[in-house]
């Protein structure tokens, strides 16, 4: 499946929780210290109580803070491409949010109803930056949703 979205600004707190180790071992490779936010467009808001995107999880959002992972036990995620780079696709977020660099809320990219995938890879993505059109692409299959344990 292809996902066609847009760059947006995130909160600029990826590069600190990425530097986590746990990352690395959960996800096999190591991660460059910041995430690219696509915001997608949606048909309509998500049912009370089901996932922010059907395509990511059936399970609640989980978060992907370190010490969240820890407790909760496991990471989330699925495989994905951008820019025919390997990336990893953690989190998503509907309504998705653009912030300004000094966390202040402001306009996404695309009108909403929209829904922000939250997207890490092993290095700097080339010619991706703010406002630029990308597609992801990734397996949809539930086989595809990948369940790592922390113990």
């Amino acid at each position: 499946m292809i996902l066609h979205g847009i760059v947006g600004s995130g909160q600029h707190l990826a590069a600190g929780w990425l530097a986590d180790p746990i990352f690395a071992r959960l996800l096999g490779t190591p991660i460059h210290p910041g995430s690219i936010n696509v915001f997608v467009h949606r048909d309509g808001p998500p049912a009370l109580g089901t996932s922010p995107h059907p395509l990511f999880r059936a399970e609640r959002d989980e978060s992907v803070f370190p010490d969240d992972i820890r407790r909760q036990g496991f990471l989330l995620f699925r495989e994905c491409m951008l820019y025919g780079e390997p990336a990893f696709l953690l989190r998503t977020e509907s309504p998705g949010k653009a912030y300004s660099g000094h966390g202040l809320v402001i306009d996404a990219p695309i009108h909403q109803p929209n829904v922000m995938f939250e997207i890490v890879a092993k290095r700097l993505i080339e010619g991706i930056a703010y406002g630029v059109d990308v597609m992801v692409e990734l397996d949809e299959s539930d086989g595809a949703l990948r369940r790592v344990e922390v113990g």
